[in-house]
């Protein structure tokens, strides 16, 4: 019988088992670390998508946003609707819109000489009527427009973009409504509008003769006249302006309210030769920093009286 050794001694087996367990502890501590670092891969790139995501939805929130502030100014503009009632309501109109855009917005009076257009106020005005000396004014009226303007909710960032950028054409049609509510409301004097440099000016076209005929009329601050070049302070070349157009518009027109100081102090060389009194006035107040208006008032039995305002104050009323 044969009998078999193993060539292999114990502790030669106990060392390759040695051996083999510290083989598997090995390749179960790489093992981990593989895994650890594939779980780590997996955790940044997790994480990464977390963050796009994040980045996106930033961006997709701020798009929208951005939509919300461009649809503000579609979504809050609103007409509003207005009624007048005054001795002129196209002049209050005209102040009115002047106050809510801002711009200058200058007008003139008709001649006002039929008699349905007139009422006796002399128990209004004198505490002790006096039959000789009669105050003839102008008949109320009344004229509804509409214009356009952001509502009080609207982002007052997007209110103040949208009021810088009110357009010529905005102001325009406000003014046109308000002639027109003014036609509708029986009104017989027509008016047109007219802009230059963004400041706008109303004009009458015509005017009731006192045989009841409608007539042409010419507007009296497009009578020409001549200011001969000379330095002179801007309350200087407003009284002279109005001589002129007494002499030669067949009109007295006269010197109304103003601010006395401000022209006293400002030197002007402001001059033409046969030029409109209304283009001389215009390049006065442009000097002056074009934050004024003027409104030239007719006053039956007597004439026109030219005021000049700042829009700035009015608006700050």
């Amino acid at each position: 019988m044969r009998v078999y050794r193993s060539t292999t001694t114990g502790n030669e087996l106990l060392g390759r088992d040695i051996s083999q367990l510290r083989s598997g502890q090995y390749l179960a501590r790489e093992l981990y670390k593989v895994n650890r670092h594939i779980n780590a891969r997996r955790r940044i790139l997790h994480e990464g998508d977390l963050l796009m995501t994040r980045i996106i939805s930033i961006l997709v929130c701020r798009i929208l946003l951005l939509s919300s502030f461009v649809l503000c100014r579609t979504t809050y503009a609103q007409s509003t609707s207005v009624s007048v009632t005054d001795c002129r309501p196209v002049a209050k109109a005209a102040e009115m819109l002047e106050t809510i855009y801002g711009v200058p917005i200058s007008y003139e009076d008709p001649i006002t000489v039929n008699d349905s257009l007139l009422e006796d106020d002399t128990k209004q005005v004198q505490r002790t009527p006096d039959p000789s000396h009669r105050v003839i004014v102008q008949k109320m009226g009344s004229l509804s427009f509409t214009y356009d303007m952001l509502s009080s909710d609207a982002p007052s960032a997007d209110l103040a973009k949208q009021t810088e950028a009110k357009t010529e054409l905005e102001v325009k049609d406000a003014l046109t409504s308000a002639i027109h509510g003014y036609a509708a409301a029986g009104g017989i004097t027509t008016f047109k509008v007219s802009e230059e440099d963004g400041k706008f000016y109303v004009v009458p076209t015509n005017f009731l003769s006192k045989d009841g005929k409608l007539l042409p009329m010419l507007p009296v601050l497009d009578t020409r006249i001549t200011i001969l070049p000379k330095q002179r302070n801007a309350d200087e070349l407003i009284r002279e302006i109005c001589q002129l157009l007494t002499k030669s518009s067949g009109q007295q027109v006269y010197v109304g309210m103003h601010y006395l100081n401000e022209f006293k102090l400002h030197k002007t060389n402001v001059s033409g030769s046969d030029v409109s009194a209304r283009s001389l006035l215009k390049q006065l107040l442009a000097e002056m920093g074009g934050r004024m208006s003027w409104s030239l008032f007719y006053g039956p039995g007597w004439g026109y009286a030219l005021n000049i305002r700042s829009w700035l104050f009015t608006s700050l009323r």
